[in-house]
């Protein structure tokens, strides 16, 4: 079993900054996202930019990709070919 490791406090708040970012301008963050920074702060604003598009992006997933059951259907039934007349 691993370790869980505590974030700093300073990383939560990078994280944060870079979820309200995106939530609030998301041009803007795609800008900030670009940045060729290294920094362990850049990187965790960006975890947060990540983070806000990856639950917007699921968010706006069809119903039509869901089962009856809510759950999501497997990308490989999306290869099922047309029926032939």
């Amino acid at each position: 079993m691993e370790e869980e490791i505590e974030p700093s406090a300073e990383y939560i708040a990078a994280f944060n900054l870079g979820y309200k970012l995106n939530r609030i301008s998301p041009e803007i963050a795609d800008l900030v996202d670009h940045v060729a920074v290294q920094s362990d702060k850049f990187k965790a604003i960006k975890a947060g930019i990540s983070q806000h598009k990856d639950e917007i992006f699921d968010s706006y997933r069809l119903d039509w990709l869901k089962d009856e059951r809510g759950e999501e259907i497997p990308k490989e039934i999306d290869d099922i070919e047309p029926e032939k007349d």
